[in-house]
């Protein structure tokens, strides 16, 4: 397994493609990028750099790489008891390998995070320790992010080019990341929500819903606008296509109008002409 910070350069790539079995770290040159990548069996892993406004997904990222790599135990175990003179040598080799572990998930989780945050955290030997201040620190609280996934979801807009469809399933989205937090929206809610935010074209689907005894499920509201979008997109085309041959009849109109009147003005000229002859011949 090797660790290095991306994107990779052909010198990085070579590096850690001739790195001995085991776990290494590549070195300092590598640090000018905007993630740490992690590889194993030709798997690669990135951790985005941790900019403060990113933590959630910073936080995924390393949950990701470390148990790709088998070092997510780090993070979650406590450190095991240092050994003794008593210890015996598989619990002095263990306590090695967990060590080694150790300083190599402390580098990688500093490595990942931008330079100007890392002095406002507390300084500690423990990669557990430090992953744990990290989320003290940056984490937004599970209130703020169910307030601010709420007014998302209230102020979500339809997108005709996205279509309908689309438009429900963010909204379910929304309602699954807020179950996580504790805050359960029913169906009921995320229809009665849906149907609020759609446009005038739907109008009819608000009037049957209203006036319906039984309840629509997600499934049900999806269905049936589904149907509706595709009933308004060919009565659009179909008033569209009306507009066009319309357009083209009085175009044509007026094109068979000017062709008459130069007629008319013709054969005017044509007999003024012939009078102008008639009474040159009487003189």
């Amino acid at each position: 397994m090797c660790v290095l910070v991306a994107p990779l350069n052909s010198q990085a790539q070579s590096d850690c493609n001739t790195a001995k079995p085991g776990i290494s770290v590549l070195s300092e040159d590598y640090l000018d990028a905007s993630a740490v990548s992690f590889t194993k069996n030709n798997n690669v892993a990135e951790i985005e750099i941790l900019t403060g406004s990113n933590y959630k997904k910073w936080k995924h990222d390393v949950d990701f790489a470390f148990e790709l790599v088998e070092m997510d135990m780090i993070i979650i175990k406590d450190a095991p008891t240092e050994p003794t003179e008593e210890s015996n040598d598989e619990e002095k080799n263990e306590y090695a390998k967990w060590e080694r572990l150790n300083r190599l998930c402390l580098k990688a989780l500093k490595r990942s995070i931008a330079e100007h945050l890392l002095g406002s955290l507390l300084e500690t030997d423990g990669a557990k320790e430090f992953f744990e201040t990290v989320g003290e620190d940056f984490q937004v609280s599970d209130n703020a992010e169910a307030s601010r996934l709420m007014g998302e979801l209230r102020n979500l807009k339809y997108d005709e080019t996205v279509g309908v469809r689309q438009f429900i399933l963010r909204m379910v989205c929304m309602q699954n990341k807020l179950k996580n937090l504790d805050v359960t929206l029913p169906e009921s809610f995320i229809v009665h929500e849906a149907l609020l935010q759609l446009p005038s074209q739907f109008s009819q689907m608000r009037t049957a819903y209203n006036t319906s005894s039984q309840p629509w499920t997600i499934n049900e509201l999806i269905t049936k606008c589904d149907a509706e979008e595709a009933k308004v997109k060919r009565e659009k085309v179909a008033s569209t296509n009306e507009k066009v041959e319309s357009a083209k009849m009085v175009s044509q109109e007026k094109s068979s109008g000017n062709k008459f009147k130069g007629k008319k003005k013709w054969q005017g000229h044509k007999r003024t002409q012939a009078f102008k002859g008639n009474s040159k011949s009487g003189t």
